[in-house]
């Protein structure tokens, strides 16, 4: 939705998917996901600096302390405030290790003005698809009663089709119980996630579903099976204004190379 033209009430950059090992010359699929992180990372001090900064899964490939240890490290010159969930890869037990000393990173509900920011848990231990628990439909449905103003929500799951039959069987199980709870905000509502590793943005019972580039390589979009290509790493940044517009933009890193192992496809 674009915007009104006002002051906008936060700035927000979303970084996903980054696919992080202990090692920090770990590789997925012969990428270099701490390399390309990095590339990543330039781009954004390149931008103006937001508010916030939302990490929304897939944050580790190996789930340990070690890997969530290394992210901090390096988004820590940003020197922005951040909020971090787990995707199908991440181990929450050891992400919360590595940010004892900050559980604001870890809140699930955060309120910026005229807007909320709610974190959802959507991992499902030992699956690739996700869920939401009772507990999550439960904040979304407290939260959205009890706030007049407009809702972000983060999960790492999309809830909605994004016409990639392999990852569309691996999205949110219960996803009606979320677009029943949806139906409950007083104010615009914008879901953000990660997972599908591409940039998609569509309207469905006028939510806005926004998806994101990972900080390593790309799944092809509207494919029936797995498939990656060459599109350049990115992230996304977000102004939301104080009558529930916004404004959004995907920025991909460049001049790199980016060289994909196709002999080892599969993530």
């Amino acid at each position: 939705m674009p915007s009104s033209g006002s002051s906008p009430a936060i700035k927000l950059m979303q970084i996903t998917d980054c696919h992080l090992f202990a090692d920090a010359d770990g590789r997925l699929m012969g990428v270099d996901t701490s390399q390309t992180l990095d590339w990543v990372l330039e781009l954004a001090r390149s931008l103006p600096s937001p508010d916030r900064l939302l990490l929304t899964g897939d944050l580790a490939q190996d789930g340990t302390p070690d890997s969530y240890r290394l992210l901090r490290e390096r988004i820590a010159p940003l020197n922005v405030p951040s909020h971090w969930i787990c995707g199908n890869h991440d181990n929450a037990l050891a992400m919360a290790e590595a940010l004892a000393d900050q559980p604001q990173t870890l809140s699930k509900r955060i309120v910026m003005g005229s807007w909320q920011l709610l974190m959802l848990h959507s991992q499902v231990e030992g699956e690739v698809g996700g869920a939401l628990a009772e507990a999550e439909l439960e904040l979304v449905e407290r939260s959205l009663r009890a706030f007049k103003g407009h809702s972000l929500i983060c999960m790492h799951h999309h809830p909605l089709a994004v016409g990639s039959q392999w990852m569309d069987r691996i999205a949110i199980a219960n996803q009606q119980q979320l677009w029943e709870r949806l139906a409950l905000a007083q104010g615009q509502v914008i879901l953000l996630c990660g997972h599908v590793h591409q940039h998609q943005e569509r309207r469905h019972q006028g939510v806005t579903l926004l998806t994101t580039p990972a900080t390593c390589f790309q799944f092809a979009p509207l494919s029936d099976s797995f498939g990656v290509t060459e599109e350049m790493p990115g992230l996304r940044t977000l102004e939301l204004y104080d009558d529930g517009s916004f404004d959004t933009q995907v920025h991909r890193v460049s001049p790199h190379e980016l060289t994909i192992n196709r002999e080892l496809m599969g993530y």
